[in-house]
């Protein structure tokens, strides 16, 4: 019996030795190399890493053949390596590559790099700076999660796939700009960066949900002009956020898209079509009007919840000389406001000036009174921006529907913004109430003038 078993293992181990001769002698780690590495179609992609430097500088080649990626898990949980330098030659890093590389501060990212796989450096905590070169065309899943150090991040023109949660918990980063490339942003993108001071987003379409969700420090979007659709909770509890603008070609902002931005003061709404939740504002707590066209308002107030937002919109009379309801926007929204409505062009010029003749800047709010120029090539024309007294719903006309508002205010079953309490005051005595409402009922029915 021990005869026949001594050759049953004779046998097993010349098929293990056989099977090892006939493999390429490259499929195994160097034993000169602190990388370990497989071939693929002829290039080299390394799967692992053997050494204990704290700085990992990829070779270019290894045994004369090009090194072309670096594996799933290459170097994944390696606690020393600060610095990691790539070649040019890498075009694809895969994912988890380098995740939870804790003492990771800085990567060299080479010239021809294409693919960023999902997660490949989540849990980085400690890396600084991801500075990606322009050939970058995708970003993976949670690319970047959890790299609670990364301030400063490029995001290079050609990117077209930013996957979700790619920089969530991001909480270091300050600034996001998007390149037109990027036409859409996946779910939770950017949650959770609680110092992201501006974005961005200059040929986003999409939105998605949750995708900057609790970016506390958020104060400034720049929405793309062709944005179709913010998802639900997209800038949810972003508590900085003081005032939102939405391009003509937004179709629908999904619930609670906005919710809880607590110092939210007014929207700007540039589409007659746009569909709005009505719980994309849930929580506003300061907001108090919404400007935009009277078609888009009256859509809107049977919607929204608040029933102490109103609606403010801005009209012109060039018989008169008046810009109606301009009062209490800034300058530059009301440019905005005047090229969506046709009023003016892009082109034109618009100044306003104050009682005083002093030009007021861009950010400045525009009062009653003041005095407006609108140049057309070498043609200027002078307006006043005047309160539009008694029409407080923004029809556009003046009658009974108004009235019932100034009434439910004078209770207190609504609320007024700024504006609207001064189109609502038509006696002049700083209050509204039923007097005001009955004034605007007899001048309707032609009572008195």
């Amino acid at each position: 019996m021990t005869a026949v078993c001594n050759k049953i293992k004779s046998i097993v181990a010349f098929a293990v030795i056989c099977v090892i001769l006939s493999l390429p002698l490259d499929a195994f780690a160097s034993g000169d190399s602190d990388f370990v590495y497989y071939i693929k179609n002829g290039k080299v992609c390394v799967s692992g890493y053997r050494g204990v430097s704290d700085t990992i500088l990829v070779p270019e080649k290894i045994k004369g053949k090009t090194v072309a990626a670096i594996d799933d898990y290459a170097f994944s949980s390696n606690g020393t390596v600060e610095f990691i330098g790539l070649p040019d030659s890498v075009t694809a890093v895969g994912k988890n590559a380098f995740s939870d590389c804790t003492a990771l501060s800085y990567v060299s990212f080479g010239a021809n790099l294409n693919e960023i796989g999902d997660n490949a450096f989540s849990g980085c905590y400690s890396l600084k700076k991801a500075e990606l070169k322009k050939g970058v065309t995708y970003i993976g899943k949670g690319a970047f999660k959890g790299c609670s150090s990364l301030s400063f991040a490029v995001i290079p023109d050609g990117v077209a796939f930013i996957g979700e949660k790619a920089f969530f918990g991001c909480s270091a980063l300050q600034k996001v700009m998007l390149p037109e490339s990027v036409t859409e942003l996946h779910t939770s993108t950017f949650e959770n960066c609680s110092s992201l001071l501006k974005a961005e987003l200059r040929g986003v379409k999409t939105i998605g949900d949750r995708a900057f969700y609790n970016c506390a420090a958020l104060s400034e979007i720049s929405f793309s002009p062709s944005l179709k659709e913010i998802g639900a909770f997209a800038f949810s509890v972003n508590t900085s956020l003081e005032k939102v603008t939405l391009p003509p070609n937004t179709e629908l902002v999904s619930d609670e898209a906005f919710s809880r931005c607590t110092s939210l003061k007014t929207v700007t709404v540039f589409s007659e079509a746009l569909k709005m939740s009505a719980t994309a504002l849930d929580g506003c707590t300061s907001l108090y009007a919404i400007y935009g066209s009277s078609a888009f308002s009256s859509e809107a107030a049977i919607g929204i919840r608040n029933a102490t937002v109103s609606f403010d919109c801005v009209s012109e009379e060039k018989e008169t000389g008046v810009v109606n309801t301009a009062v209490g926007v800034t300058v530059q929204t009301l440019k905005e406001i005047l090229v969506f409505k046709g009023v003016i062009d892009a082109a034109d010029e618009l100044t306003v000036f104050d009682e005083n003749g002093n030009i007021l800047p861009d950010f400045a709010v525009v009062e009653d009174g003041a005095g407006i120029r609108i140049r057309k090539g070498k043609t200027d024309y002078y307006y006043v921006a005047r309160v539009n007294f008694g029409d407080v719903n923004s029809d556009g006309k003046t009658n009974s529907a108004d009235a019932v508002i100034m009434l439910k205010y004078s209770v207190g079953l609504t609320g007024l913004s700024p504006i609207k309490l001064k189109e609502a005051d038509l006696n002049r005595d700083g209050a509204v109430d039923e007097s005001d409402a009955v004034l605007l009922l007899r001048r309707s029915c032609g009572l008195m003038a």
